[in-house]
C-alpha cells in the first residue's frame, strides 16, 4: 500500500495577492519544506564522488574534487513504487528544483547533484534534500550526507596523466616498466591523500596482469588484489569493491569457476547499490558461465536482461558490441535454431563487429569473425573470409596470450567443422585431432572429439567414433562438475548432442542396448546434479558426518527462509500498477527469480551419492539427432544375452528419416494448435501422421494395456496419446489415435527416484484422498465438481473455494491417499521453477513442492499447464507433475497447456466415475480410469483439445511408502507472474561451449 504523508504546505487562499507575489520575488518555492521520514528499508549511498578522506577513527567521508556533478543512490525494497519519484538536491545549502532520476537499475535509482559555482575553495558541508512522489506528492526528506569539497583537483588530474601515460608507453616499454610506475604512482597518490586513486591503480595493474595470463602474473595479481585495504569493505567505497570482486571473478574465472560465480555474485550485488555500470559487464561474464556448463536459454536470458536494462542505466555503450557477439554466439550454440534464428545471430555479430575496432580490439573483433565463420558454415556458405581475417588479427596482437591462443584453437575447429561439412573428411579428422590434443579446455576439447566422432561415424569407423564420443561425453561431464554446484537440468545443447550421437553410433554398431543406458546415464546426470537433496539422499548417506549434517540443516533453513522471503517479494510485486511501474518492476522481478532459481540448486546442493532412476517400466526411449528419429524398445522379461540390469531386451523399433527443420515446424505447429485447440481433426492428423509414422512401433499397440515412453529433448513436444493410427478417419467405433489401443505414459527423469518419508502403517488405513476444488471461486464448474467428489468418496477430504488454502494443502498432503486439485495453474517459461497452483490466498509453488513430506501415490493436478517445462536434453522434468511423479507418485494427471473447464471437468467426471466403481489397493486402478476418461473426451472433443493432456507414470507400479482474483474464467490459468519484457577497459568475452 502506498503511504501518504502530508506535507506542510502555506495557507494559499488566506495570502494576499502582496503576500504571494513577494513569495515569489524571493524564490520562496525553493525553500525546504518539512517532509517524512524515507519509507522503511529504503538505503542512501553516494556515488561519483572521486575521492575520500580517511578519519582518525577509520570512518570514509567523500571528497569531491572540482567541477563534477555528485550523486545520491537510493535502493528500495522491491514492492516499494518508485515508478514517479523526484528528487532535489541540496549541495551546502543551495536548494534547486525536483527532477527525475539520472539512472535506474532495478530497485536502485540514483539522482544528480552540479557543484554550485559560488562555493568556497574548501569545505566542510554537507549534501541533504527531498524526495517527492509525483504520484500523491508525498513529501520524504533524505539525510544529509557529510562531505569535504575542494576545487583544487590539480594533484589528481596530474596522477591520471600519470598512470594514463605510464599504459600508453607499455607496447613499447613492457609490462614490467609499466607496473613498475604504475606502482610508483600509487604511493603518491596514498601520499597526497588520494586513497580511492590508489585502488584504482592497483586494479588497473591487476587487470593488465590478468591478460598476461601468465602463471607469475596472475599469482601477482591474486596478491595485489589481497593486499587492498580493509577499508574497501566500507559501504562508501562500494564503487571501487564492486570492481575488486569483478577481478577476482575474472582471475578465477577458467580455473575456478564455482569461485568466480560467487564472485560476480558480489559483485552484482555492490553494483546494485549504486547502479553501477560495470554490473552490465558482471551479468556478462555470468550469461558466459551459464553457456558454459549448458544454460544456453538461461544465459540468453540473463544477457538480454542486461540489454533491457540499459535503456535506463548508464552503460558504458563501448561494451554493446561484445554483448551483441556473445548473444549470437548463444545462439548458434543451440541445437534447436532455425534459418530464422542464424539470421538473428548474423544481425547480432554485425552489430558486434561494426561497433569495435580491429585496431582497439582485436581479440574482441577475431572473436566475432569466428563466431561469423561457424555461422557461415552452418548456413552453407563459405567459411574461410571470416576465418582468414581472425587468423590476420590474432597474428597481429601480442596483447592477451592466453585468449589469442584460446581463440587460435577455435579458428582451428571450426575450421575442422566446415571441412567435414563439405564433404573434406581427412581434412577435417586430422584438424580435429589436433584441437583435441591442443586444448586447454575441457569444453573446447569436447567439441573437438566430437568432430573427430563424426568424421570417423561417416568414415565407416564406428569403434573409433564410439571412442571419440565417449571422451567427448567424459569431458562434457568434467566441464560442468565443480562449477555452480548443480548444472540445473541439462537443456538441448553440444553435450545433449554429443550423447544423442552417441546413442546413434551405438545403434549403427547394432548394440541397441548400449544406445539405451546412454540415454539412461543422461537421465541419472541430471538426476545425481540437479534433483536430490541432502535429505533425499537415502540410507547411504544417512550415518556420516553429524556435525556437518546439523550445519548444513541450519545452513538450509536459512536458505528456506530467503526462498520464501523472495516469493513473498515476487507476491507483493503482483499487483495492478501504471505502465511507468510495470516497466520499472521487470527488471527488478526478474532479478528475483534469478536469485530464486539460484536458490533453488543450493538446497539441492551437497549430494555426492549416485542413485539411478528406475527405468523398469520403461517401453520406449525415443531421440531425435542428425536428421533421424531412433525408436528404442525393450521387450520385459527374461535376462537373456542383450538384456538390461532392469531386465529385457533392447532392440532398434524404428529409423525414421526426419530433417532437423521439418520437425522444428512440425512441433511448432502442433504447439500452435494444442494452444488454440483446434477443432479440425483432418488438419490435425495430417500436421502428426509423419511423426506417427516415426514413434508408433510396428505390431499391435493394443496388446500393451499400459505403454511407457521417454521422449529426449525436442521430441517431448509430440503429443504421442493424439497421433493417428491411420491416414484418413477410420470408420465410426474404429481406433483412430494410438491412445485408443493403449494407455500411453510418459517416463519423467528420475521418475520414483525422490525418497519421500516413511509413513506409519498403523497411520495408513486413516488416509484418504484429497480434493481441493475452485479456491478461487472462479471456475464453471467448480460447484458441481465438489458435489461429484463428495457424493463418490464420501469419506474423502474436499476443500472448496475459501477453505481450499495453501496452508491446508500443506497441513493435510502428508496424510493423504492421493491428490486432487481443480484450480488455476501459473506457468513461467523464463523461470520455471516459479510454476505454481492458485490457492485461495497464495500460490503453491514448485521450489515449495520440493520440500513437501507426502506419500500420496496418485495426483490429478486438473488446472492450466501444471505438466509445462522448458524442453530437457534428458527425458524430461514436466513441471509440477513431474515433481509429484519422482517425489513417490505412481501416476500422475496433468496438463501440458491451458486446459479448458468444460472439458477437465467431463473428463473428470468421467475420471471419478471410473475410480469409484473400479479402486483397489494399490494404484493398478489409475491407467484404466484415465483410459477410460480419455475415452469419453474424444467422443466430444477434437485431437487438440485433449491431446494436452499428460499421463506420467512415477513409480513403476507401486506405492512408495516415502514420500485469487475473482474473475470467471473458462482456461484453468491465472497468469500472476508474466514474464518481462563499466570501467574503461575493454571486457573479452572467452569462447566457450555448453
Amino acid at each position: 500500500m502506498r503511504r501518504r504523508v502530508a506535507a506542510c504546505r502555506p495557507v494559499r487562499w488566506l495570502l494576499s495577492i502582496a503576500v504571494v507575489t513577494a513569495a515569489v520575488v524571493a524564490g520562496w518555492w525553493l525553500l525546504p519544506q518539512g517532509g517524512a521520514d524515507l519509507p522503511p528499508g529504503v538505503t542512501v549511498r553516494w556515488r561519483d564522488f572521486r575521492e575520500v578522506s580517511i578519519q582518525t577513527d577509520g570512518t570514509l567521508q567523500p571528497l569531491v574534487l572540482g567541477d563534477q556533478p555528485v550523486k545520491l543512490c537510493l535502493q528500495t525494497p522491491v514492492h516499494l513504487d518508485t515508478s514517479q519519484w523526484e528528487a532535489r538536491l541540496e549541495l551546502a545549502d543551495r536548494p534547486t528544483v525536483f527532477e527525475p532520476p539520472q539512472t535506474r537499475l532495478e530497485n536502485s535509482l540514483c539522482f544528480s547533484a552540479a557543484i554550485p559555482t559560488d562555493l568556497p575553495p574548501e569545505l566542510d558541508t554537507k549534501l541533504c534534500g527531498q524526495l517527492r512522489d509525483k504520484f500523491d506528492g508525498s513529501l520524504f526528506d533524505l539525510p544529509c550526507q557529510p562531505l569535504r569539497y575542494q576545487a583544487d583537483d590539480t594533484a589528481y588530474r596530474e596522477l591520471s596523466a600519470d598512470w594514463k601515460s605510464a599504459i600508453a608507453a607499455r607496447e613499447d616499454d613492457g609490462l614490467t616498466s609499466m607496473l613498475t610506475e604504475l606502482d610508483a604512482a600509487a604511493r603518491r597518490a596514498e601520499a597526497t591523500g588520494l586513497p580511492f586513486s590508489s585502488v584504482q591503480i592497483q586494479l588497473i595493474s591487476v587487470y593488465f596482469l590478468r591478460l598476461e595470463g601468465t602463471p607469475e602474473a596472475i599469482a601477482t595479481a591474486r596478491q595485489r588484489l589481497a593486499d587492498l585495504p580493509d577499508w574497501l569493505t566500507d559501504e562508501t567505497a562500494v564503487w571501487w569493491a564492486a570492481q575488486a570482486a569483478y577481478e577476482r571473478a575474472l582471475l578465477d574465472f577458467d580455473t575456478a569457476p564455482r569461485s568466480a560465480w560467487q564472485h560476480l555474485k558480489e559483485a552484482d550485488r555492490l553494483c546494485l547499490q549504486v547502479a553501477h555500470p560495470i554490473r552490465f559487464v558482471v551479468r556478462m561474464k555470468q550469461a558466459e558461465i551459464l553457456s558454459r556448463i549448458g544454460a544456453i536459454q538461461e544465459a540468453v536470458d540473463r544477457l538480454g536482461g542486461a540489454l533491457a536494462d540499459c535503456r535506463d542505466a548508464d552503460c558504458n555503450p563501448i561494451l554493446l558490441p561484445a554483448a551483441h557477439g556473445h548473444l549470437a554466439w548463444l545462439l548458434l550454440l543451440d541445437p534447436r535454431s532455425g534459418p530464422e534464428d542464424l539470421e538473428d545471430a548474423a544481425t547480432s555479430l554485425d552489430i558486434a563487429i561494426a561497433g569495435l575496432s580491429a585496431e582497439d580490439a582485436p581479440l574482441e573483433v577475431a572473436d566475432h569473425l569466428i563466431s561469423r565463420a561457424y555461422l557461415r558454415s552452418l548456413q552453407g556458405q563459405d567459411p574461410e573470409p571470416s576465418l582468414q581475417s581472425a587468423r590476420e588479427l590474432l597474428g597481429s596482437t601480442t596483447t592477451g596470450a592466453n585468449r589469442s591462443r584460446l581463440l587460435s584453437r577455435w579458428t582451428e575447429l571450426v575450421e575442422g567443422l566446415a571441412a567435414f561439412r563439405s564433404g573434406d573428411l581427412e581434412t577435417s579428422l586430422a584438424v580435429c585431432n589436433e584441437v583435441s590434443r591442443q586444448a586447454e579446455v575441457p569444453n573446447l576439447a569436447a567439441w573437438a572429439r566430437s568432430c573427430a566422432g563424426r568424421v570417423h561415424r561417416a568414415q565407416g569407423a564406428l569403434e573409433r567414433a564410439s571412442e571419440a564420443f565417449e571422451g567427448a561425453l567424459l569431458l562434457h561431464e568434467h566441464a560442468a562438475q565443480g562449477r555452480l554446484g548443480p548444472a540445473g537440468w541439462l537443456r538441448p545443447g553440444q553435450h545433449s548432442e554429443d550423447t544423442y550421437r552417441a546413442a546413434l553410433v551405438a545403434v549403427d554398431r547394432g548394440d541397441a542396448r548400449q544406445a539405451w543406458d546412454i540415454l539412461a546415464r543422461l537421465d541419472d546426470q541430471w538426476l545425481n546434479r540437479a534433483e536430490l537433496t541432502d535429505d533425499n539422499r537415502g540410507e547411504a548417506a544417512v550415518d556420516h558426518q553429524h556435525t556437518a549434517d546439523r550445519q548444513q540443516t541450519v545452513d538450509r533453513q536459512q536458505t528456506v527462509a530467503e526462498r520464501d522471503a523472495l516469493i513473498r517479494q515476487l507476491i507483493e510485486l503482483d499487483v495492478p500498477a501504471s505502465g511507468a511501474r510495470r516497466r520499472q518492476r521487470a527488471s527488478i522481478r526478474r532479478s528475483l527469480l534469478e536469485r530464486l532459481q539460484e536458490l533453488g540448486q543450493t538446497l539441492n546442493d551437497g549430494n555426492r551419492v549416485q542413485i539411478h532412476s528406475d527405468d523398469s517400466g520403461l517401453t520406449f526411449r525415443a531421440l531425435a539427432i542428425d536428421n533421424e528419429i531412433l525408436l528404442l524398445r525393450r521387450d520385459t522379461g527374461g535376462t537373456e544375452s542383450g538384456g538390461t540390469e532392469s531386465g529385457g531386451t533392447v532392440s532398434l523399433a524404428r529409423r525414421t528419416p526426419f530433417s532437423h527443420r521439418q520437425l522444428r515446424e512440425t512441433l511448432e505447429a502442433i504447439d500452435q494448435a494444442l494452444e488454440q485447440q483446434s477443432s479440425d481433426n483432418n488438419q490435425w492428423r495430417r500436421l502428426t501422421l509423419p511423426l506417427a509414422r516415426a514413434l508408433i512401433p510396428d505390431g499391435d499397440p493394443a496388446t500393451r494395456d499400459v505403454t511407457v515412453f521417454a521422449l529426449h529433448g525436442m521430441l517431448q513436444g509430440v503429443p504421442l496419446s493424439a497421433l493417428p493410427l491411420h491416414d484418413k478417419p477410420s470408420a465410426s467405433g474404429e481406433a483412430q489415435w494410438l491412445g485408443d489401443v493403449t494407455t500411453v505414459a510418459l517416463y519423467p527423469a528420475g521418475a520414483g527416484t525422490m525418497a519421500a518419508p516413511t509413513v506409519d502403517p498403523a497411520a495408513q488405513p486413516a488416509a484418504r484422498p484429497l480434493f481441493l476444488v475452485d479456491p478461487g471461486t472462479n471456475l464453471p464448474s467448480g460447484e458441481g465438481l465438489a458435489a461429484l467428489y463428495r457424493d463418490l468418496f464420501p469419506t474423502s477430504r474436499v476443500l472448496q473455494g475459501n477453505a481450499a488454502t495453501g496452508s491446508a494443502f500443506h497441513h493435510h498432503l502428508p496424510t493423504a491417499r492421493w491428490l486432487h486439485v481443480d484450480a488455476h495453474g501459473q506457468f513461467d517459461p523464463a523461470f520455471p521453477e516459479l510454476s505454481s497452483l492458485r490457492m485461495a490466498d497464495e500460490p503453491i509453488s514448485l521450489v515449495q513442492l520440493k520440500d513437501l513430506r507426502s506419500a500420496i501415490n496418485f495426483a490429478n493436478l486438473s488446472g492450466c499447464r501444471t505438466g509445462s517445462w522448458p524442453t530437457t536434453a534428458d527425458s524430461g522434468r514436466y513441471g509440477l507433475a513431474g515433481l509429484f511423479a519422482r517425489r513417490g507418485a505412481a501416476w500422475v494427471i496433468a496438463s501440458r497447456t491451458d486446459l479448458n473447464d468444460r472439458l477437465a471437468a467431463d473428463f473428470n467426471r468421467a475420471f471419478y466415475t471410473a475410480v469409484a466403481k473400479d479402486m483397489s489397493e494399490g494404484t493398478q486402478w489409475v491407467p484404466s480410469a484415465y483410459r477410460k476418461a480419455m475415452q469419453a473426451v474424444r467422443r466430444d472433443y477434437p485431437a487438440a483439445a485433449w491431446a494436452s493432456i499428460l499421463f506420467l507414470r512415477g513409480t513403476h507400479g507401486k506405492q512408495t511408502s516415502a514420500l485469487a482474483t475473482p474473475i470467471v474464467s473458462e482456461r484453468r490459468s491465472n497468469a500472476a507472474f508474466q514474464p518481462a519484457e563499466a570501467p574503461e577497459t575493454r571486457l573479452a568475452l572467452d569462447k566457450g561451449g555448453p
